[in-house]
């Protein structure tokens, strides 16, 4: 390690010898982190009209979901 430069990371303690409790801790900051869906999204390549068509697809559940929450409770009399 150079002086002054350090590695940056996601890091969890191992207490008390409790491997899998830190293991889930870190795959919980991992999955908070989206670093796995980073890294999906550069496995490969995808074509500007995937994007597009994902993109637009995200949008159309976004505004679905805001007038789903939106819409009047039924009256109950």
């Amino acid at each position: 390690m150079n002086k002054g430069f350090m590695l940056e990371g996601t890091r969890v303690e191992c207490r008390d010898d409790n491997i899998e409790k830190s293991l889930r801790r870190f795959k919980k900051k991992v999955q908070d982190g989206g670093i796995l869906m980073d890294l999906k999204e550069r496995e490969g390549y995808t074509k500007p009209s995937l994007k597009r068509r994902k993109a637009k697809n995200q949008a159309r559940r976004r505004w679905l979901r805001k007038i789903k929450m939106e819409e009047l409770a039924p009256k109950l009399y």
